[in-house]
């Protein structure tokens, strides 16, 4: 059974508690059996000296240089980090060529570091020099993983369905990037303190909470040591939760401005549209699909060999042959050469952090206008039985709901050609059925071409007019009905048995 998330989130808290409680305890217990303040004073005496450190002016000038230091160098770090992260994401030369010099840096001890500096810059540069380079190598492999985890299918996506720059840089780009740029941006804080505390105790600026302890430990006032190190983990501590609950405002704010993304002319922000019973129809003309000589393949293994295929306006082509065949390379290129296509993929291709329907409606918009696209969307998701979650995201899901949803933004997106790649999957028998029936219904509305790959006889007889059966490795055409008439779904199975 599922634990409840304030529960999960109280236990959290309580086993925090608990650890940071039995730390403490083991202190105070070091600390009583040294029997020796100068060595290791115990935690109330520790505490005393920070209340009264805390109670004068000067230690919070001293602070408020050291946190302006380590915003300093999170910020160059973020910016310079992110920038050669996205290069190096999208460059395998640009990765390679920056490989060393990262490595040089993560494998050179920080005090090193420090000491060159001290040669070269003033006491109050040294800490940001040396915090930047020492964070800089954990932003730019965060960054550049991210970018690197992009997915290509995604792209292929976008590709198709001609979405624009500026939409595959925010909803494919980013979202695969956001959460290594956050992870990156924790780990660099992280360390910023550390290094910048380092660089400070060596360099001994004349406003530092570093230069406080290094006076402390010549004075031999270990307390004080004690309790400016504890101020530095808390500083850390704080840091890394203010970004943990900033990076949470940050996904509440996109999820929310998702689900109330369709604004009215005005600009107001309007309610989630209630769709309408049907959608008018647009303007298609089918389109005849031709292939010559298509040759491809993969590891040497020739895949489609001199390959040729005509299909007549308006003609409903169901290709038939066994997984791996080639048909999902024949319907790439095809999407690729053919004109105005749409396609519904074998698998959903949705963006995550986009709402349903955003994303039926983001490829209309590139031919009507938003509110248009957004009630057409609307339409399609309710016709595949999906009108009561047009807010939801995709992650909400079920299988068989993702592919409705990409099956309606196939049927919605204006094209001369469409191609449909096991689109009816994972469907119970009554939703196919629904399914193969809107098809039909859109194809008399809005005519188009259509190539239909599946593996299922019953959807081959009920929507094709011509049939073709493939053998594979490399694609080749066995048996092709014609335009004269499909055989039942018995006749089929027969010929492929053969």
């Amino acid at each position: 059974m599922a634990v409840p998330r304030k529960q999960t989130d109280a236990l959290q808290w309580l086993m925090r508690t608990l650890s940071l409680a039995a730390l403490l305890a083991a202190w105070h217990i070091a600390a009583r059996a040294v029997d020796a303040p100068l060595i290791l004073p115990a935690p109330l005496a520790v505490a005393k000296r920070l209340c009264a450190l805390a109670r004068t002016a000067d230690f919070w000038r001293h602070l408020a240089a050291t946190a302006l230091r380590a915003l300093k160098s999170a910020v160059i770090v973020l910016c310079a980090g992110s920038a050669l992260g996205v290069l190096c994401g999208m460059s395998r030369r640009a990765a390679a060529f920056a490989s060393f010099p990262l490595a040089v840096i993560r494998s050179t001890p920080v005090v090193s570091f420090i000491l060159l500096a001290l040669f070269w810059l003033g006491t109050d540069e040294v800490p940001v020099f040396c915090a930047v380079l020492m964070a800089f190598p954990l932003m730019v492999t965060s960054v550049a993983t991210g970018v690197a985890q992009r997915d290509d299918k995604l792209l292929a996506m976008a590709r198709v369905f001609r979405l624009t720059r500026f939409h595959v840089a925010r909803h494919i780009y980013a979202e695969a990037v956001l959460p290594f740029f956050a992870s990156g941006a924790r780990a660099s804080f992280g360390m910023i303190w550390k290094v910048v505390a380092a660089g400070e105790v060596l360099s001994v600026p004349r406003r530092a909470l570093g230069t406080l302890m290094q006076t402390a430990q010549a004075h031999l006032e270990t307390a004080d040591v004690l309790a400016l190190s504890v101020v530095l983990v808390l500083l850390g501590v704080l840091t890394e939760a203010a970004g943990r609950q900033v990076a949470r405002a940050f996904r509440a704010v996109r999820r929310f401005r998702e689900t109330r993304w369709f604004r009215e002319p005005a600009g107001s922000y309007a309610p989630p549209i209630q769709p309408p019973g049907d959608s008018a129809p647009v303007q298609t003309e089918a389109q005849a699909v031709s292939v010559r000589g298509l040759s491809v393949a993969y590891g040497g293994t020739p895949v489609l060999a001199d390959f040729s295929l005509d299909v007549d306006a308006g003609a409903v082509l169901a290709l038939l042959a066994p997984s791996g065949a080639g048909k999902t390379t024949l319907l790439n290129h095809i999407a690729a050469h053919a004109g105005r296509v749409s396609y519904a993929f074998q698998e959903p291709r949705l963006l995550e952090g986009c709402t349903l329907l955003r994303n039926v409606a983001l490829p209309l918009e590139r031919t009507m206008p938003r509110a248009q696209a957004a009630e057409r969307a609307a339409t399609f998701l309710q016709q595949v039985g999906l009108g009561d979650r047009l807010s939801a995201f995709p992650r909400d899901l079920s299988g068989g709901e993702r592919q409705r949803v990409a099956l309606a933004r196939a049927l919605a997106v204006p094209a001369d050609v469409l191609l449909l790649d096991e689109a009816f999957r994972s469907q119970d028998a009554h939703g196919k059925t629904a399914l193969i029936a809107l098809l039909k219904d859109c194809l008399r509305r809005e005519p188009k071409t259509v190539l239909l790959v599946t593996h299922d006889l019953h959807e081959a007889a009920a929507l094709a007019t011509r049939v073709i059966i493939c053998a594979a490795r490399p694609l080749r055409v066995t048996f092709d009905s014609g335009s004269g008439g499909v055989p039942g779904a018995d006749t089929l199975a027969a010929l492929l048995g053969q």
